[in-house]
């Protein structure tokens, strides 16, 4: 297959998965489950309760039932090997939905659910920890906002792949509501989050870049995900929980914390040959060679144009951009400097 006849099939896909995205939901009436009552979790010393929120289900009607069981038990049983002994339970909500109705959905779910949480005694939500993947994820950052507007803590929150946008102000309210430090796993190879909130809501997620903001990071601890498919195609099955969940069980049966991958402080960086105006680039950059590398940013080629460079930084965005290689290397030696300034 030629270059330009890939081009154009992942464009075709991309299209075709937007409408997925836009589109899809359940036909007729939907048995909607309540939401798991937490009144009876115990307090310290007994082993805490991780209420596990998943994301958008994507694989809806009868033929994926057996699919989503399969996930769901899964996701479960990873949850256990991560936190032995504790009490897993699992939020089922009305997720089953187009993405527009499943995000509204998750505004409600977040209401509904901050009720039962703040209706706990201090006790028990210091015994409680929220786990969420992709607008899970998000749910919990907010959970954890509305807490920490309170003056209200829960033992810890995790976020895997929050489909919400890097720079959120709930993000920073959601480390003060947890007593021991957050865990954020991103992924920057998530090519459903990159496209979803990158290219249609035109902005960064957490899931995909991490954070934008430098958090404290006694308080923010942070770790990404390799990527498990790197076709053309495959990019879209990196946002699966499961990748997430074997992660984060990765980071936890250790003896001690990996090093914390807290972004560093991002000045305003100034380089020759800056795009003006910034702009995002594609969610597939599979058009493109990564040449160089340094703290997140990259250098890459044009597989089309040999002689088309840029320079991305750590959240996809073109920042400079160059018809040779001795013009994209100034931008390139200029951007190190900069960043490694006070190391």
């Amino acid at each position: 297959m030629t270059k330009k006849r890939r081009i154009i099939k992942n464009a075709v896909f991309l299209l075709f998965f937007l409408l997925f995205v836009l589109l899809t939901g359940c036909a007729g009436l939907r048995t909607i489950p309540p939401l798991p009552d937490l009144s009876g979790i115990p307090s310290e010393p007994f082993a805490p309760t991780v209420l596990y929120i998943p994301g958008w289900q994507s694989q809806q009607g009868p033929e994926y039932e057996e699919m989503v069981r399969d996930r769901q038990a899964e996701e479960i049983r990873l949850l256990q090997a991560a936190y032995p002994g504790a009490n897993i339970v699992y939020t089922f909500w009305d997720n089953a939905v187009s993405w527009p109705q499943c995000v509204k959905n998750t505004d409600k779910l977040i209401h509904d659910l901050g009720r039962r949480i703040r209706a706990l005694t201090p006790e028990q939500r210091a015994n409680l920890i929220l786990v969420g993947h992709s607008l899970g994820g998000k749910a919990v950052i907010r959970l954890m906002s509305g807490l920490a507007k309170k003056g209200m803590r829960v033992k810890q929150g995790v976020f895997l792949a929050a489909a919400l946008p890097d720079t959120a102000p709930e993000i920073g309210r959601a480390i003060n509501a947890s007593i021991y430090p957050v865990i954020n796993i991103y992924s920057p190879a998530d090519g459903t989050l990159r496209l979803i909130l990158g290219f249609v809501g035109n902005s960064p997620p957490l899931g995909a870049y991490g954070n934008a903001i430098a958090y404290p990071p006694e308080r923010f601890f942070q770790y990404h995900v390799e990527p498990h498919f790197k076709g053309n195609w495959d990019w879209i099955h990196n946002h699966w929980s499961v990748h997430y969940l074997e992660r984060l069980d990765q980071i936890l049966s250790a003896n001690t914390l990996p090093s914390n991958e807290i972004h560093p402080p991002e000045k305003k960086i100034i380089l020759p040959h800056a795009t003006t105006p910034v702009y995002q680039t594609d969610a597939n950059l599979s058009a493109w060679k990564t040449l160089r590398t340094y703290k997140g940013w990259r250098l890459q080629n044009s597989r089309l144009i040999r002689f088309h460079y840029r320079i991305l930084d750590r959240r996809d965005r073109v920042r400079a951009e160059a018809w040779t290689w001795t013009s994209i290397k100034e931008s390139m030696d200029s951007l190190e400097a900069q960043l490694g300034q006070g190391e």
